[in-house]
């Protein structure tokens, strides 16, 4: 029984020892925790069947400050569904890109779009409104659109979109319970407690991101199991529902709806392929390329993946601007 004590007990020591030294060496590397995050979404009727909770302040992945407004929009400040007169109102829809995955808001290209608007001296006053949501779809956008964004009475709306964004999506969220550490201070016992420490560990962070390898590695097994046909005819129908969504939501819209391929690889076959269903359907498309300048990926992309840093929020944000002020 002793000797069972013992090394039941060497060998949690054993265990705890090695991921102490997995800790230490996750962060020596400076592997971010992609976990830290408070629970900034609710659910809401499907298709969207999720958006930002509406006055939320928490941390986001990387422990990067989040707050949104009392409109469900990453923003610091309130806007009225009506903007003044002298006001020229554009709305950013789109996925993490748009919502600013690991940058703080006044790095985001959608606050840095707004701010070169505002120095040009052009007699008018700009608003930039970012409603972009982590993980949403070609679906999720234009039915935001419908029930959300145009209600605000922008002057320009522009869909942006990436390299996946004609996948299913995120087609479950985890919601945690109202309220949870959503207040700084706020008092925390029992399992939220825990998951909040648990959260602060980058090892715990390092295997999440694993099993979510193993996720997307047995979703492209299934996506070849359907063979390339099938597959590519899946997402050519979903391009052409999309630009299709589009256009019919956008009919009896005052202002002026743009696609944009904001993706930092600008030579991806999908871009072409929207571009031509854009065109087809009278639908402006934009893509990056109106300064002239690609930068390396290696520069404008964060160190552990695909999304912009702050140099790619500046490289989308300084080609919407060439666009926008060309006309």
């Amino acid at each position: 029984m002793i000797r069972a004590l013992q090394n039941t007990g060497l060998t949690v020591g054993a265990i705890l020892i090695s991921l102490a030294g997995a800790e230490v060496a996750l962060r020596l590397a400076g592997f971010p925790n992609f976990l830290l995050y408070d629970p900034m979404y609710e659910e809401a009727p499907p298709p969207i069947t999720y958006v930002l909770k509406l006055n939320f302040t928490g941390l986001g992945r990387g422990g990067i400050p989040i707050r949104t407004n009392s409109s469900g929009m990453r923003a610091d400040r309130e806007f009225e569904q009506t903007p003044n007169p002298d006001v020229y109102r554009i709305a950013l829809i789109g996925d993490s890109f748009t919502f600013g995955h690991r940058v703080v808001v006044e790095n985001t290209y959608g606050a840095k779009l707004e701010h070169s608007l505002n120095g040009t001296g052009r007699g008018r006053s700009w608003e930039v409104l970012n409603f972009g949501i982590s993980g949403y779809n070609a679906q999720r956008m234009v039915e935001l659109f419908k029930k959300r964004v145009r209600h605000y009475k922008p002057k320009l709306v522009i869909f942006s979109i990436i390299h996946n964004t004609f996948s299913s999506g995120r087609s479950r969220m985890r919601f945690t319970s109202p309220g949870y550490i959503t207040v700084p201070g706020a008092t925390l016992s029992g399992w939220p407690r825990l998951q909040l420490v648990l959260r602060r560990f980058h090892v715990v962070s390092a295997a999440k991101l694993l099993l979510t390898d193993l996720s997307t590695l047995i979703d492209g097994m299934h996506s070849r199991a359907r063979g390339p046909s099938k597959e590519g005819k899946y997402q050519g129908d979903k391009r052409r529902e999309f630009v299709q969504g589009i256009k019919s939501a956008c009919e009896e819209f005052e202002g002026r709806c743009v696609i944009a391929f904001i993706d930092l690889n600008q030579t991806l076959p999908s871009m072409k392929l929207v571009k031509g269903l854009a065109l087809e359907n009278g639908i402006e498309f934009w893509a990056m390329d109106r300064t002239g300048v690609m930068p390396p990926l290696s520069d404008i992309k964060l160190d552990y993946d695909y999304h912009p840093n702050v140099a790619g929020h500046t490289f989308i944000a300084s080609n919407l601007y060439a666009h926008i002020t060309r006309q």
